[in-house]
Order: C-alpha cells, then sequence, then structure tokens
C-alpha cells in the first residue's frame, strides 16, 4: 500500500518506522548510519559482500508509540522532532506567569539575581510538567526530598527548607529532585539520575 524506498534513495532516509502489532519504534537515521564496507554474511553459507550499503540500526529505538493508548516514549526531545515535526507546539514551555510563581514556591528559594529571564527553555519545559506534581505533595513529601536530596546532589546548598536556586543549572537539579529521577540501585548501591521515565503498570 506504500511506495517503496529505493537503493539510491538510501541517503536521503530521516527515519525508520517498524510497525508490531500496536507498537510503533522509530530511529533516526543519520549518515553514520548509512555505511559502505565489506562484509561478510553468515546467514546460510559464509559469502563476501561488497560494494552495497548498509543501514545499521541502533540497540534501542529513539521512540516508541503506543497506538492503543497513544501514549509516546523518548529520551531526547531533539531527535524526537525528527520524526513528528509538529511535536514541539504539544510540548510546551511554561509561561512567564507559571515561571515566576514556580521561583516563588515555597520549596524554590530562588537568589534575588536569578530571575526568570535566566530560566532556560528546557527548564521552561521542565516547569510546565513538574509544576503539577509539586503541587500535589504533601508537607512530609517535600520534607523527605529535600532531606535526600544532598546524597545526591553536593552542590546545590538547602537553606531554610527549600532548594537554593543561584543559577539554570541548580534550577534543573531541583526539578529533577521534584520529579524522583534520582535513585540507587538495588544491587551495586550506584546513585543514579534516570534521564527518561517509564511509568509501568500492572507491577506490584
Amino acid at each position: 500500500d506504500f511506495p517503496q524506498l529505493k537503493k539510491d534513495q538510501a541517503t536521503d532516509l530521516k527515519f525508520l518506522c517498524v510497525i508490531q502489532g500496536k507498537y510503533r519504534f522509530y530511529q533516526r537515521v543519520t549518515p553514520s548510519h548509512i555505511v559502505k564496507k565489506k562484509w561478510m554474511t553468515v546467514s546460510d553459507e559464509f559469502s563476501l559482500v561488497e560494494g552495497e550499503k548498509i543501514i545499521l540500526i541502533n540497540d534501542a529505538p529513539d521512540a516508541i508509540h503506543d497506538t492503543a493508548s497513544d501514549e509516546l516514549y523518548f529520551s531526547d526531545f531533539s531527535i524526537l522532532k525528527t520524526f513528528f515535526s509538529k511535536i514541539e507546539e504539544m510540548y510546551r514551555e511554561a509561561t512567564e506567569e507559571e515561571v515566576n510563581a514556580f521561583l516563588q514556591n515555597e520549596v524554590i528559594k530562588a537568589v534575588p539575581e536569578f530571575t526568570s529571564d535566566k530560566v532556560s527553555k528546557p527548564n521552561r519545559q521542565r516547569i510546565a510538567l513538574a509544576q503539577a506534581k509539586l503541587a500535589a505533595y504533601t508537607k512530609q513529601n517535600v520534607e523527605q526530598l529535600l532531606q535526600e536530596f544532598p546524597e545526591y546532589v553536593a552542590d546545590v546548598e538547602i537553606a531554610d527548607g527549600a532548594f537554593k536556586i543561584t543559577s539554570d543549572n541548580d534550577l534543573k537539579m531541583a526539578i529533577f529532585c521534584i520529579e524522583e529521577r534520582f535513585y540507587t540501585t538495588a544491587v551495586s548501591k550506584e546513585k543514579r539520575l534516570a534521564n527518561s521515565i517509564l511509568k509501568l503498570t500492572g507491577v506490584a
């Protein structure tokens, strides 16, 4: 039902999409993914292949779309825009009022020099997502986050029961804490930061 890509059009590829049941798996294709080398196939019998281009497939896709729940999973927003050109319109930034309100939250203690105009675009997007979660926390939830935060981030001060924000990076670390992205592995006890989050359902 779809036009077939010809071999000589391989260098024009922008992304691949693999359809498996209700899932759509996406991978960006860059010039580095398309290589032309001698290689040997070992499927049925050994044979040398020369002069053929191959497309390298990543171990993990860049994005997964669950069409049944209409949920999209990804780790790098800049790559995601390769597949969905309009996604940036949906992934909104916090408004100026929302940014100011967030900086004035009792959990966020921004120094006078750090004003809303110094909040980066990525942090404005993070604020848009984090503000609802922060509003849902109880006082005990916040106290627990503040207590555990120094175990993961040493260069952001906790002062008077709040994150002391002196820079855009301080703000990013505070938001990561609010989003509960810091964790310790169960076996090796390594302290880590999750770049992306996948909520599991049906797991006890």
